[in-house]
Parts: structure tokens; C-alpha cells; sequence
């Protein structure tokens, strides 16, 4: 389906709506969007599956064109969109009474008091084929009242909005499309995009547990944001699959993990979403062990556990 070339085109039901504006970007003006709320074949970050039943959740991509902001926002600065539309979308929900907060890299989060995340929405951008555009997904839980959730750590606004106060599904998307037109303008704006970020992300001063290709695995406190968004990690551990005889002699974790730099264990490290496969808290204590070739550090709960939804 052709969206319209300006404006949200609403479908009601459609396999991915990153795919309709991705594949007629070229088309299409900046703000021109795609939303519904029975997505069949959604997607987030790393390619991981976005499910709901139909009516449960509202999908909305926005394509930009940052060179056509008033001041134009320039590429380097153009891996800021993301975080800076999950602080948006934070303000905009906390003004319905939802204690919402921003997960870095890419999510909205209800966090419990213990800690535990609770998904309310998930954002992905993607450059256009022909480099001159993103296009800006949005997926928000909207209504879990019917009892169905697709996940016990999956939270909807049904949860805090009172019955016959829930926008419906339309108007969300097209809330949620000025949304991303209000951030990015902002963002071209403003001179200092963590001012906006940091207030409302919960990622900063907690421990975590960083995942990097090639089974690489940082634990340390995330203590700041980079100037393209990236995250910054004091370092407290460092640990990597044992490596395989043929390349003890000469690999290291940063070459088995394909990764930036030398990690240092005490140091800040710099990652971005790009490098990180999974993000999640480091609630219990660490033990070491020795392996050849690295210290690694052993978790005391399972470490075996696959992608749960939310994370």
C-alpha cells in the first residue's frame, strides 16, 4: 500500500509499517507515516519480533528528512533521533499518569520497585535506502484490558488510564507521529541533546550487563551519555568465551568480540546500540574465575536465559 505522501496514512492491518514507508521513501515527504493497530510481522532492534494481538498495539512509522529542519540536523548527530523520541514519548505519557522512563538504547519502561522492566514501547530507526531519510518506528502497548498480554513483563496505558479515557487507536498514532516531528525539531535546535535525554532515562547509575558480539560480556555501572548517544560503562568486569587453540596465541577479547577499542577493567568504555546485542540490569553479586587469556567473571543466576520480551 502507497502511504500518502504527507500526512499519517492509517491501515488497518499491515505486516510491518517500517516496510510500507522504507519501501516508498522516496515518495514521500518528510512527516509522511504509517500506523495501524493490527501489525502482523513488527520488528525492534537486532531484528527481534514485535507481537500483539490485533487492537492490543498501535505502530506508527514517521519518515524524516533531517536535511529539511529549520536548522538542518546533520548526520553526525542523527543517531540522537532515537533516544531523543523515547524521552518525547516519556513526557507525553507521564502527562496520562504513567511513571514511564527510557531504557537506553531504544525503549519506553515501567520500572517496578524492585527494579523489574516493564515494555510499554519500542523504537527503531532505520536509514532509508538511498541514505537521504530515517524512518522512525514506533510500537506502543495501548490496551491489555481484554486480560491477553503478550508477555508478563509487557505493560499496556489500559494499566493507568481509567475506561473511556484510552485515546483510540488513530488518534495515539497520529499523537504519537507529532511526537517524533516535535523531538526531532527540538533535537535540531537544541545544543545540548542530553539535557532533554537524561532526566527521564533510567539506565544512568545503574549497574549493567552489556552484551557484545562474539560472547564478550562488560559489567559496570552506566555513568553517562556520549556525544552521539552512546553509553558510557565504568567498567568493573570483563569476560569472554574461552578462546579455541588455534587463536589462544593470538587473539584478545577486543578482536573476538570485533569491538572499539580496549576494554579495561576500571576504565570507561564507550559503547553504542550498534555494539550491544542485549543491555540488562546486574542485580546479584559477581564471583571471578581464571581463564587462559581473560579474567572472566561468573554471574550468580542463570546466564543461559534467551531474549525475554521487554528487554
Amino acid at each position: 500500500m502507497m502511504p500518502s505522501r504527507t500526512g499519517l496514512t492509517w491501515i488497518d492491518h499491515v505486516s510491518s509499517t517500517q516496510d510500507v514507508v522504507l519501501d516508498h521513501s522516496t515518495d514521500l515527504d518528510h512527516g509522511a507515516a504509517a500506523g495501524t493497530d493490527d501489525q502482523r510481522a513488527g520488528r525492534g532492534r537486532n531484528g527481534r519480533i514485535w507481537e500483539a494481538q490485533p487492537g492490543q498495539s498501535v505502530a506508527v512509522s514517521t519518515l524524516l528528512r533531517p536535511s529539511r529542519l529549520d536548522p538542518p540536523l546533520p548526520a553526525q548527530r542523527w543517531p540522537w533521533i532515537t533516544l531523543s523520541v523515547a524521552a518525547a514519548v516519556v513526557e507525553v505519557v507521564r502527562g496520562w499518569g504513567v511513571p514511564a522512563s527510557v531504557k537506553w538504547p531504544n525503549d519506553v519502561m515501567i520500572y517496578d520497585d524492585d527494579g523489574t522492566g516493564r515494555k510499554l514501547a519500542g523504537i527503531l530507526a532505520q536509514v532509508t535506502p538511498d541514505a537521504s531519510g530515517v524512518v522512525l518506528g514506533i510500537g506502543l502497548n495501548r490496551d491489555f484490558s481484554a486480560g491477553h498480554r503478550p508477555s508478563e513483563l509487557a505493560v499496556a496505558l489500559s494499566d493507568w488510564t481509567a475506561p473511556g479515557e484510552l485515546p483510540d487507536s488513530p488518534r495515539l498514532a497520529e499523537t504519537l507521529r507529532g511526537t517524533v516531528l516535535d523531538a526531532v525539531d527540538h533535537l535540531a535546535r537544541s545544543p545540548n541533546p542530553v539535557a532533554r535525554v537524561r532526566p527521564v532515562m533510567h539506565t544512568l547509575g545503574q549497574r549493567v550487563r552489556a552484551e557484545l558480539p562474539g560472547g564478550v560480556t562488560l559489567v559496570g555501572t552506566a555513568s553517562g551519555l556520549g556525544e552521539s548517544g552512546t553509553l558510557l560503562i565504568e567498567v568493573e568486569q570483563v569476560s569472554a568465551p574461552e578462546f579455541d587453540n588455534a587463536s589462544k596465541s593470538s587473539a584478545t577479547i577486543d578482536e573476538r568480540a570485533g569491538i572499539r577499542g580496549k576494554i579495561v577493567t576500571g576504565e570507561t568504555y564507550e559503547v553504542s546500540a550498534a555494539d550491544v546485542v542485549h543491555l540488562r540490569p546486574q542485580h546479584p553479586p559477581v564471583v571471578s574465575e581464571r581463564v587462559e587469556g581473560a579474567a572472566h567473571k561468573t554471574n550468580m543466576y542463570d546466564q543461559n536465559k534467551g531474549h525475554r520480551a521487554g528487554e
